[in-house]
């Protein structure tokens, strides 16, 4: 009880002398408040930036937004490329007005953006070699000869990557007026190279006459955010699947491919091809041929 009493008696005595301070003093310990409310006020106000929106597809998040140089370039689509079971990459293409229409978009001579995040380990000269057939198979040759030591330069910087791991993400940009800059994780790799002509050749790969998945040049070509809806999972129908499964071989096994190797295997590579000791190749058409 005394304790409490000496407690009350200090908290009046407190009250007592504060209430009782020489209005110069207190006017003095109000304006000090008064500073350092007004110094934290703006910090506590101040609106936090809005985190990017973001768009998926398969489990894999893609800004709807990207800066190439000093344009703003939104997300037309987004497709997986996989073969069966076997998932090598998710792309988004990024272009200054979404479109549905693949030739419009590879005529367009403005800033593009496309992104590769990776969902396999695999040795990068895959995609290199992808890369060279794939140009190869979408340019006629005047115009493949134009720009084969371009190609070249551009799939040996592909190769010098050495190997690709899940969550790798690999940005090839096009700006004009400076030509192809490569991106992987975010870092630069070697200087631009020049040519709109060469940008053209590789996106035909993807969303070109005869593109490497049909299935994802469909996703690419969604016309925007909107149009290219979410998913988190394989397609639920195999007919949305890129590729059918391997024809099977003589005794009804499955014909061996380069798919069917653990180590390496890649769904965006040439050894997806049936090998030359396969008795028959692996069927080419809409929406089921071969890597490039």
């Amino acid at each position: 009880m005394n304790l409490f009493l000496r407690s009350r008696r200090r908290l009046m005595d407190h009250v007592h002398h504060v209430c009782h301070l020489p209005l110069r003093r207190l006017s003095s310990a109000c304006a000090l408040a008064a500073s350092i409310l007004a110094a934290a006020l703006p910090a506590a106000l101040a609106p936090v930036p809005a985190a990017a929106a973001q768009a998926q597809h398969e489990g894999v998040a893609f800004d709807t937004v990207a800066r190439v140089g000093d344009a703003a370039l939104q997300l037309n689509g987004m497709g997986l490329r996989g073969v069966a079971w076997i998932r090598a990459f998710v792309a988004g293409l990024y272009v200054p007005q979404p479109s549905r229409d693949a030739q419009r978009l590879l005529a367009d001579p403005g800033p593009k953006r496309l992104t590769l995040k990776i969902l396999l380990d695999a040795p990068a000269s895959e995609l290199g070699k992808a890369v060279r057939r794939g140009v190869r198979k979408n340019v006629a040759e005047p115009q493949l000869a134009g720009m084969a030591d371009r190609l070249e330069r551009l799939a040996t910087r592909i190769d010098d990557i050495g190997r690709v791991h899940p969550g790798d993400t690999l940005d090839l940009d096009y700006q004009p007026g400076r030509g192809m800059v490569m991106r992987v994780n975010g870092q630069t790799r070697g200087a631009p190279i020049a040519g709109a002509d060469l940008y053209r050749a590789v996106l035909a790969i993807f969303i070109g006459e005869r593109p490497v998945d049909a299935t994802m040049k469909q996703g690419l070509l969604a016309g925007g955010v909107a149009g290219a809806g979410t998913r988190t999972g394989p397609a639920a129908d195999p007919a949305e699947q890129a590729d059918p499964p391997p024809a099977a071989g003589p005794g009804g096994s499955a014909a061996p491919t380069g798919m069917d190797r653990p180590a390496g295997a890649v769904g965006w590579a040439a050894s997806a091809t049936t090998p030359a000791s396969a008795s028959t190749p692996a069927p080419e058409g809409p929406g089921s041929s071969p890597a490039p």
